[in-house]
C-alpha cells in the first residue's frame, strides 16, 4: 500500500481527523522500525540493484496498528498506570517501537 492509502486507513479506524504529516511520520517511522528490527541480528539486507526504495508492503497490517496504537496513548509517552475519578489506565506496551518488536521475530542467521 501507499502511504496515502495506509492514511486513509488509519483515519477510518481512529475515527479523528488527524493531519496527513503526522501520520505519514508515525508510518515512515513504524516502517522503519519493522524493517530495523527484523533483521536487526543479521544486518539491514542490501537493496537489490533494481530497487530504488524498500517495499515495505509485508509490514502495511503491522505499521497500521503500530500507528493506531501510537496514536492511541499520545500525550501518554511512559505511562504505565493511571488513576482518575476512580478510572484505571494501564497500557501492555510503552510505545510504538515496543508492540513492533513484540509483533514481528527478527530473523536470525545459523553460524
Amino acid at each position: 500500500m501507499t502511504t496515502a492509502e495506509l492514511i486513509t486507513i488509519i483515519k477510518l479506524m481512529l475515527g479523528e481527523n488527524y493531519s496527513d504529516e503526522l501520520l505519514s511520520a508515525y508510518i515512515s517511522q513504524a516502517q522503519a522500525e519493522c524493517l530495523n528490527w527484523e533483521y536487526s541480528l543479521i544486518g539491514i539486507p542490501p537493496l537489490e540493484e533494481e530497487e530504488t526504495e524498500r517495499d515495505y508492503s509485508k509490514y502495511d497490517n503491522l505499521v497500521i496498528d503500530a500507528v493506531i496504537f501510537a496514536m492511541s496513548i499520545r500525550g501518554a509517552e511512559g505511562e504505565t498506570q493511571h488513576s482518575e475519578n476512580g478510572i484505571l489506565r494501564g497500557y501492555k506496551y510503552s510505545d510504538m517501537r515496543q508492540y513492533i518488536h513484540a509483533h514481528l521475530i527478527p530473523y536470525v542467521k545459523i553460524l
